[in-house]
């Protein structure tokens, strides 16, 4: 359910401005660009939108472009005062609500963004959620060259703004190298099986939660109990994998309780239970959730629709989720599996080349991570050796290395001690 501040006030405004602009008479050329770009459909107020269906009948009529802004309200007055109920007393208070009509696009748009926000919201379906898209393109406003400096003077404002919902690593190291994740961007965190893809994701997740980030995960590989033990024992400093051989201690159990219920419950993490779900039920999810940041675990088992290739499979998909991250305004964080190949090289780094199907996911992706264990090739290296390989940021340092260090009893990932 909408709030009343996010459409009322909007609407009251638009439909104010109209009837009572400064100028002396009608501009039908205003209007009618106003009825373009904010049909009927876009108001939710019952009240605006009939005042706003009255107007656009009036501003068919012959004479309506000479008609006075003063009888042009007297008229929707009283033809309001017919409809019965309070519509006179409203149009009256909408002179409040007015503002000079150089204002109008403000308005238009605000208006627009709370329609397509809850259309959004709403969307049920692929099919459903492309329709939209298609129609806030053919809606936009957006289609008349301007001047390089148009607004400018508004972009500290706009930085202000997005520091406020840009999402930073809980690693120094890491945001100095690729700035912050912002609405919209998608990155895909790949490596081998066992290198601590999923460990890298858990320590984020945590992290940017303590930093007061809502974070939604989506665990397609891990059961969700699994996912969350592993978090608190993270937390706890308790070794995880004495759940599995039943060894806790009577003090482990109520350490690991102890912190479930304080530290843990305080974080504003949510783990979806479903682990086969489509693009679709992800975007459902995510356009009504109040979350800054998603991971996904992993790409290659989020189900695609028909009997599909591989490289189809992968494409649909990351298009579809590159979709998503900018329709919802959240970065998207989606492990990937890398090709076996990486086994039979010399060479253990990881490349773009290695992800599974990497043609379209590296044209999709605004950033793609790696995370690498030399010990997962070679036992005589330290387990605790690990790096954080930036391999491609489209906003900032591509190619970049930052050495990390794992704690595979706890599975916790920090960043060296500086001497």
């Amino acid at each position: 359910m909408l709030e009343l501040e996010d459409y009322q006030y909007n609407e009251d405004t638009l439909v104010g401005s109209i009837l009572y602009a400064e100028k002396p008479f009608i501009d039908i050329d205003v209007c009618n660009r106003i009825f373009k770009y904010v049909p009927t459909r876009m108001l939710f107020s019952k009240r605006a939108k009939k005042v706003y269906e009255i107007i656009q009948d009036l501003c068919k009529t012959e004479d309506a472009d000479l008609i006075g802004t003063k009888q042009f309200s007297d008229k929707i007055r009283m033809i309001a005062s017919l409809e019965g109920g309070d519509l006179d007393y409203y149009v009256i208070d909408l002179y409040n609500n007015s503002s000079t009509i150089g204002t109008i696009n403000y308005w238009m748009k605000k208006i627009q963004k709370t329609y397509f926000s809850q259309r959004y919201k709403e969307a049920s379906s692929e099919e459903e959620f492309l329709q939209i898209v298609e129609e806030r393109q053919n809606l936009s406003m957006e289609t008349d060259m301007v001047k390089a400096s148009y607004k400018a003077e508004e972009d500290i404002e706009d930085y202000e703004r997005e520091k406020g919902t840009a999402v930073f690593t809980p690693y120094p190291s890491i945001n100095d190298v690729i700035g912050s994740l912002q609405g919209g961007d998608m990155i895909v965190l790949g490596a081998t099986p066992g290198s601590g893809k999923t460990a890298m994701l858990l320590n984020m997740a945590v992290g940017m939660a303590q930093n007061g980030k809502k974070v939604d995960v989506f665990s397609l590989e891990m059961p969700m109990k699994q996912l969350r033990r592993r978090m608190i024992c993270s937390l706890a400093g308790i070794d995880s994998s004495k759940f599995r051989k039943f060894e806790l201690s009577e003090e482990e159990k109520n350490k690991y309780n102890k912190c479930a219920t304080t530290e843990f419950d305080k974080l504003p993490i949510k783990i979806f239970k479903q682990q086969s779900v489509t693009v679709d039920y992800i975007r459902t999810i995510e356009m009504k959730s109040d979350a800054d940041i998603v991971f996904i675990d992993y790409l290659g088992l989020i189900d695609s629709y028909g009997n599909k290739a591989s490289y189809e499979k992968f494409s649909d998909i990351s298009r579809n989720i590159k979709l998503l991250a900018m329709q919802s305004n959240k970065p998207i964080v989606c492990l990937h599996q890398l090709n076996r190949e990486i086994q039979n090289r010399d060479d253990k780094l990881p490349k773009i080349s290695d992800l599974r199907d990497s043609g379209k996911i590296e044209q999709d992706a605004d950033m793609i991570w790696f995370v690498h264990r030399p010990f997962c090739y070679d036992s005589s290296k330290s387990p605790e050796e690990m790096f954080f390989m930036v391999a491609k940021n489209r906003h900032g340092k591509n190619n970049e290395t930052i050495p990390m260090v794992f704690n595979g009893m706890y599975q916790k990932i920090v960043e060296p001690m500086k001497v």
